[in-house]
């Protein structure tokens, strides 16, 4: 028997051979690179993700320490308990003065001391303003680097007649002031040894 006598019978064997080899690098090798090369290709996508959420997460962190600093410089004054109180009247008298706050009457209360820190009490009474302008002081203590807080806010209508536009309402508002009271703290850790 004779094999491959033929010029035709040698010729369908080489293109059967071609198609074995063809087939088989096709489906043998060049598929797993092919798979190897998508499963790459989404691992490094994946790493991307990781990395951009990773430099979201250390920026924010760096924004978060930058806002913990401030706050945290914002709550030490340096001085005596009158400095101190002078420092934060006038920080409130620019406050009241920038957003067009006409109080009757400012008066400053002692302080209450609360743990490490001491509360800055000042009222401001029977102010004439209309809603508008409150609405902007408040939302300027609200951002204002100093710990400010709003302890009570009463409003009222003007019962005046003709009154300007600008004097709708009368309001009396207590703001309160943070700091860290540094001498009840030395004085604490001196008691513990």
């Amino acid at each position: 028997m004779a094999v491959l006598q033929t010029k035709r019978e040698r010729l369908l064997m080489g293109l059967t051979a071609l198609a074995v080899v063809f087939g088989g690098g096709y489906l043998f090798v060049f598929r797993p690179v092919i798979a190897m090369y998508r499963d790459l290709d989404s691992e490094i996508a994946k790493a991307r993700e990781q990395y951009a959420a990773a430099k979201d997460k250390y920026i924010r962190s760096k924004q978060i320490r930058a806002e913990f600093e401030h706050i945290r410089e914002s709550l030490s004054l340096e001085g005596t308990e009158q400095k101190k109180q002078e420092q934060i009247n006038s920080e409130l008298t620019r406050l009241v003065d920038e957003n067009h706050i006409l109080p009757h009457q400012q008066s400053p209360s002692s302080g209450e001391n609360i743990d490490d820190f001491k509360i800055y009490s000042f009222d401001l009474k029977t102010i004439e303003t209309d809603w508008p302008t409150l609405a902007a002081f408040l939302y300027a203590v609200e951002n204002t680097p100093a710990v400010l807080e709003v302890q009570s806010l009463t409003v009222a209508k003007n019962p005046g007649r003709n009154l300007p536009p600008n004097k709708t309402i009368k309001v009396d508002i207590r703001i309160s002031r943070l700091i860290e009271h540094k001498l009840a703290r030395t004085e604490r850790r001196g008691r513990r040894r």
